[in-house]
């Protein structure tokens, strides 16, 4: 019995062990995250944000651009936004949140910031630029903590996250870059019809289940 107790204890301290180097790592290695949900050919989606992180390099980010130097800016992350001719695909330039879009970037010391819209450039290969921006100016502070929140709707058609190079369907990719590491994950939204299947499914499989019960 006691030895019994003995192993119980261990396995709950080696669990608890686990646990405190899962949360030192998520948090010596946070990101931001972004989540995208689309119907594709819609010609928008909707964009999520969450996550957090340290400031590596602070610096001034003008309305309007993004910057490689601070956090706002994920320059060179290759060609995963599809540029013309291909379905879904963007065109250069700033491309703006919808209006009730409640995007911002808040900061421990330069406080928060609406993020408004994304900058993008299209350089082939692995030149592509973009990242995101507001109609403000900011300072972020070096070694200053910075938290994403808030969700919007861009007009970008879920498609638009293929890439020119990958698919013709949306990929999920990450990019560290200014002792961060950005995240995406899109997900399409199926259309009406499929959706009804969908469902039609789920309910003659339950169905099933409970006639067999």
């Amino acid at each position: 019995m006691k030895t019994k107790l003995n192993t119980t204890n261990a396995l709950r301290g080696l669990v608890t062990g686990l646990l405190l180097l899962i949360s030192m790592a998520f948090h010596a290695h946070a990101a931001l995250v972004v989540t995208t949900v689309g119907t594709p050919d819609a010609g928008e989606s909707t964009w999520t944000f969450s996550g957090s992180y340290t400031v590596a390099t602070g610096g001034l980010v003008s309305a309007g651009t993004t910057s490689g130097s601070v956090v706002t800016g994920w320059n060179g992350v290759g060609d995963y936004f599809r540029s013309y001719p291909l379905a879904g695909s963007v065109p250069n330039g700033l491309h703006f949140f919808n209006e009730l879009g409640t995007v911002q970037l808040t900061g421990s010391v330069s406080g928060s910031l609406s993020i408004d819209s994304v900058v993008l450039a299209h350089g082939g290969g692995n030149l592509d630029s973009w990242g995101f921006a507001s109609s403000f100016d900011h300072t972020y502070v070096t070694g200053e903590t910075l938290t994403f929140s808030g969700t919007a709707v861009l007009p970008v058609d879920i498609l638009a996250l293929g890439g020119d190079y990958f698919s013709s369907t949306p990929i999920r990719f990450s990019k560290t870059q200014s002792g961060a590491t950005l995240m995406f994950n899109p997900e399409s939204v199926p259309e009406p019809s499929r959706a009804v299947l969908l469902l039609g499914g789920l309910a003659g499989v339950m169905f099933r289940r409970r006639r067999r019960n």
